[in-house]
């Protein structure tokens, strides 16, 4: 097969398998800055992904990268791999992150009929998987049922607490 930076992802998920960690995969980014090639490989588990099945995916990716010649000559001589969770920043892309994610705040940006986009924060209650449909209970109080596809970004929120002696 012929690599590109554009279907480098479906070369990811099939280590990924390979290396049969309970791990998957939610986005891979190819960038390059002056003669380095980044590849950002971001992952998650259903459980939780631990620090010991991350760093161990990476050894397994690097080394998959060594022996792979298509893939070491797409990304070059000079790479750095960072392997890493999606972290707080970066939008929720699947719809298994969505069920992870049941029960926390998210903020969404959502499609309007009129071409606008309307923001809207609140809890996630439920995410219906065949029906790709999202229920949120929004800042009102109110459940509000939206379309997976109408979403055009959706982040969790993290609420800090203070602590009480």
């Amino acid at each position: 097969m012929v690599y590109t930076k554009e279907n480098i992802k479906d070369w990811v998920e099939k280590q990924l398998l390979d290396s049969g960690l309970e791990l998957y995969v939610v986005d891979v980014v190819c960038r390059a800055a002056n003669r380095t090639q980044f590849l950002d490989v971001y992952v998650d588990s259903d459980e939780g992904a631990t620090v010991s099945r991350i760093a161990e995916f990476s050894r397994f990716l690097l080394n998959a990268i060594e022996l792979d010649s298509d893939v070491s000559l797409v990304l070059g001589g000079d790479l750095r791999l960072e392997v890493s969770t999606p972290g707080e920043k970066r939008s929720l892309i699947l719809p298994r992150q969505y069920l992870k994610n049941v029960g926390r705040k998210i903020g969404l940006k959502i499609k309007n009929e009129d071409g606008g986009v309307r923001v809207l924060k609140g809890h996630l209650m439920q995410f219906q998987d065949p029906f790709k449909e999202v229920m949120i209970k929004n800042e009102e109080g109110m459940t509000e049922s939206i379309l997976f596809d109408e979403i055009m970004e959706a982040r969790v929120e993290f609420e800090v607490t203070k602590f009480q002696k």
